[in-house]
């Protein structure tokens, strides 16, 4: 999830003639599987050179992302495997609001860091929710939902993580939180903790929509009010900081 951090949820890439070492993403950026750049056969030519010459450095920089072309090439793509850095960084330049998340990210920690932390959330989150179709289901729809600036601010919030403190929730909020079957199985689930729990995702929450316009609030709104109960359930639990 979604055009930005996986590869089988992307658009495909401009076909490019250039040699391997001319600006390919090598695959071991952030140690999941690389993005398929150009010409699939080409670029399958191209590390089958380098593997019957320098096998060491085949090994050591594309054995990875051969083993993603053969996947490719066999309809093998899961909904999970995870885009090389420079595609993910290049995919959010594409807009003023991901060239500013990308900076931001660059200025606190780097971007590299910062994506690698929400692509393991994100495909931790995705994993649990099904097999294959549901997860790509998930993907398809949060993609086809919301538009670039909320999909932002969702990655922004990921990466922050949970906050360290927080007010425990309030009897009233609790109430409400706990009206729906999806809430009332975690209020139970969580037990002693979960006026922090509920005061965690409510914080969460609030961080995301207080950047958002009107439209953009319903959006999210009417995003996560249709999902299937269990899919609400796992993305409440990874707000609450749970381990999914």
């Amino acid at each position: 999830m979604s055009n930005e951090l996986a590869i089988s949820n992307s658009p495909a890439p401009a076909p490019s003639s250039g040699p391997v070492d001319s600006g390919f993403s090598h695959g071991n950026d952030n140690g999941s599987a690389a993005v398929i750049h150009g010409d699939l056969a080409t670029r399958k030519a191209e590390i089958e050179q380098i593997m019957r010459t320098d096998f060491h450095r085949y090994e050591m920089e594309y054995s990875r992302e051969y083993l993603q072309i053969l996947k490719t090439e066999m309809g093998e793509v899961s909904a999970t495997d995870l885009m090389a850095v420079d595609e993910s960084r290049n995919q959010m330049t594409q807009t003023e609001a991901g060239r500013e998340l990308v900076r931001s990210w660059e200025r606190y920690g780097g971007f590299k860091a910062h994506l690698s932390n929400v692509q393991k959330q994100v495909s931790g989150l995705v994993s649990a929710l099904g097999n294959e179709r549901a997860q790509r289901a998930f993907m398809e729809r949060f993609d086809r939902s919301l538009p670039e600036p909320i999909r932002y601010a969702i990655y922004e919030n990921i990466a922050l993580g949970a906050p360290t403190f927080v007010v425990p929730a309030a009897d009233e909020d609790m109430t409400v939180f706990a009206e729906d079957a999806v809430g009332k199985a975690l209020v139970s689930e969580w037990g002693s903790d979960a006026a922090t729990k509920v005061a965690t995702i409510y914080k969460r929450c609030d961080a995301v929509l207080e950047n958002l316009n009107e439209h953009e609030q319903f959006a999210v709104m009417a995003w996560f009010g249709n999902l299937p109960d269990a899919q609400m359930k796992t993305i409440c639990k990874l707000l609450a900081g749970d381990r999914i």
